[in-house]
């Protein structure tokens, strides 16, 4: 199925894509492994939550997190650590990031040809917990302003499909260069810089469907607080750091 789907991509054009606008679209998992990758990032935070319950059960919802974590006292905060949401996949997982097809093609045409995960110590694949109204989401910025300089980063929803839910994007923006400031006191990275406040940005989002992801450069400006969302939204990333 992934030779398959990869035979059908046209990947010069997602190459165009991403150079131009800062970002592409591409499916990249089958729903086989969408459904084994989302179960294992339901269990662990239902596990993080102290709630022992069948994954199939809908008695404590994750798309109604912010309804029941209070409830439940849940240690947001806590669970919401990067020790907590980065891990090391199992191996099957693991091989499907690091040797998918689709992604070796796609990073191929923009002349990536070796590359690390990018890996700040507590695994290379992490999960965003976003609540609506609580200011859970990253702000505006991008990753050139952080401890990530170079990478191509890989955004993918689990819960929050549609563009009311899904990552902000600003069109163009990996061509321009922006003002930038360090924050006196932020709930985020402590050492990253955020994109100046003076500047009034139109964003963009997208409807995906599950084993949609965004890829997105090391200059794009991107922020994870839709503000029209209101449910919670759960969504990995995973990061290809050019060598």
């Amino acid at each position: 199925n992934e030779i398959l789907k990869a035979k059908m991509i046209n990947f010069k054009k997602k190459s165009y894509e991403f150079k131009k606008n800062g970002f592409t679209i591409l499916n990249i998992f089958e729903e086989k492994k969408f459904i084994k990758l989302n179960n294992l990032i339901k269990k662990k935070i239902y596990s993080y939550s102290n709630i022992i319950k069948d994954i199939e059960k809908d008695e404590y919802p994750l798309k109604y997190y912010h309804d029941w974590c209070i409830k439940k006292k849940v240690k947001h905060d806590w669970l919401c650590l990067q020790k907590q949401r980065y891990f090391y996949p199992n191996i099957e997982i693991s091989n499907f990031i690091k040797k998918n097809i689709i992604i070796n093609n796609f990073l191929k045409t923009l002349n990536v040809k070796n590359y690390t995960m990018w890996d700040d110590g507590d695994g290379f694949v992490g999960f965003r917990l976003i609540r609506p109204n609580y200011n859970d989401g990253y702000p505006l910025s991008c990753k050139s302003m952080g401890l990530a300089k170079k990478v191509i980063s890989c955004w993918m929803p689990l819960i929050g499909f549609d563009k009311t839910e899904t990552l902000l994007l600003v069109k163009g923006s990996n061509k321009k260069k922006y003002d930038s400031y360090l924050p006196k006191s932020s709930k985020f990275e402590k050492t990253d810089l955020r994109l100046s406040k003076k500047y009034k940005l139109k964003t963009i989002s997208f409807d995906l469907k599950p084993g949609d992801v965004i890829f997105y450069g090391p200059d794009t400006l991107h922020s994870e607080s839709n503000p029209l969302r209101k449910h919670t939204r759960i969504s990995l990333e995973f990061r290809y750091n050019p060598k």
